[in-house]
């Protein structure tokens, strides 16, 4: 205890007095690339070598791909703040993706830009091997990804995505506050008893703004059901339906909260096994149940990386975190059954029939791979002391996984 209170001393104090020194970590020394995306436009790569303050290195490479915030909340003193102690605390080059995304530039793009950022990485920042072999990457090194809010939910994505086995690909993914869940924002969230009323109004604030910018990234409501967009749609169904096309979708955004009103009414009523407002519609209007679903499956043949995934107590995206770390959670005890003992992966029934000894050996290496922490208030990756306590606890992590 009295260590991990030094720790957090420490640093405090160490951003306080040093504040200038890590802005000039941040920004100096920067080599900016211009990468193709398609055939006739491209993004900027912005590539920061390590600190002279790093003193030690991992035996393979090692690049941190670090996605920032997008549109929603977007503050550059924060993203400044945080590469500046991801820089001072890893000794790893570090690549800021800066993707594209505004109601010019919506989805799918950050998508596009962020694969193709990632691509460029690994082809020219990490090592050929001199002989190829069948079953074995052609480049050598370690790669993992963060980012919060937007830039978490890309490096969620990228990492559930890019993690091939026989194949170089994401090793490890810290992220804060992502949002992984577009379909589901707007519904339910109400004030609980232990958060403060100045708490819940910016909970309140901030859903409304994300649900106005959500109406401006998607030109259409397809296209944030899509698991690219939200992660969390690789794991299970968004259990609502698509909403209407534009031409049928509200006016305003007073009729666009009545709509998720009632989907939130229709949802508590399934939820209570309550089926009298179901029977009242037709099939095309009942509410849909979320189901769940096998990722990665094995013909896709992925090995997830593994996960620090934390947020704030009274972020709108505390739910969806959480949510995120369990299905994670359950995808690697099957991967981890799997690998251990010879077989397929597991269904959710083969998993339930292991035995206490097995489940409680697999159990272990999956809290190893799967990470989540809750902060208090907001939880963002900020300027203040206690944001500066969160990056460096995620750069902590990172060191340990990049070694």
């Amino acid at each position: 205890m009295y260590r991990c209170s030094g720790y957090k001393n420490a640093a405090r104090r160490w951003i306080r007095h040093q504040s200038r020194a890590l802005n000039d970590i941040a920004t100096h020394a920067a080599e900016t690339v211009r990468v193709a995306v398609g055939s006739n436009e491209s993004i900027e790569l912005n590539i920061y070598s390590p600190s002279a303050s790093s003193s030690t290195a991992s035996a393979a490479p090692a690049v941190l791909i670090f996605l920032p915030r997008g549109p929603f909340l977007h503050n550059p003193a924060h993203e400044t703040a945080a590469l500046a102690i991801l820089r001072a605390r890893l000794p790893h080059i570090i690549v800021k993706i800066n993707y594209r995304l505004s109601k010019d530039r919506n989805y799918p793009t950050p998508i596009h830009d962020t694969l193709a950022g990632y691509d460029w990485i690994v082809k020219n920042l990490l090592l050929k091997r001199s002989i190829s072999r069948p079953g074995r990457p052609d480049r050598v090194g370690h790669v993992a990804v963060c980012g919060e809010l937007i830039g978490g939910g890309l490096a969620t994505m990228l990492a559930l995505t890019e993690c091939r086995i026989g194949q170089l690909g994401v090793l490890s993914a810290a992220i804060n506050n992502p949002i992984v869940d577009w379909p589901n924002i707007g519904l339910a969230h109400p004030k609980k008893p232990s958060e403060s009323t100045n708490t819940a109004e910016m909970t309140t604030a901030s859903e409304d703004q994300l649900i106005r910018l959500r109406q401006q990234l998607f030109k259409k409501p397809e296209q944030f059901f899509d698991p690219f967009a939200s992660p969390t749609l690789f794991f299970r169904s968004a259990g609502l339906p698509i909403p209407a096309a534009a031409s049928e979708a509200p006016l305003d955004d007073l009729e666009h909260l009545a709509y998720l009103e009632r989907e939130e009414y229709y949802q508590q009523n399934i939820d209570a096994n309550v089926t009298d407002a179901s029977q009242a519609l037709s099939p095309s209007e009942r509410p849909l149940r979320r189901a769940s679903k096998r990722y990665p499956s094995a013909a896709l043949g992925l090995r997830l990386p593994s996960f620090y995934i934390s947020a704030g107590k009274g972020s709108i995206f505390n739910g969806p975190s959480a949510e995120l770390s369990q299905q994670l959670g359950r995808s690697h005890l099957r991967q981890a059954a799997s690998f251990n003992f010879g077989c397929k992966i597991l269904t959710d029934e083969e998993l339930d029939q292991l035995s206490d000894d097995t489940e409680q050996k697999v159990s272990e290496e999956v809290k190893k791979k799967v990470r989540f922490r809750l902060y208090d208030g907001i939880g963002l990756w900020d300027d203040t002391d206690s944001g500066a306590d969160r990056v460096h606890a995620a750069a902590h992590w990172l060191m340990a996984q990049l070694k």
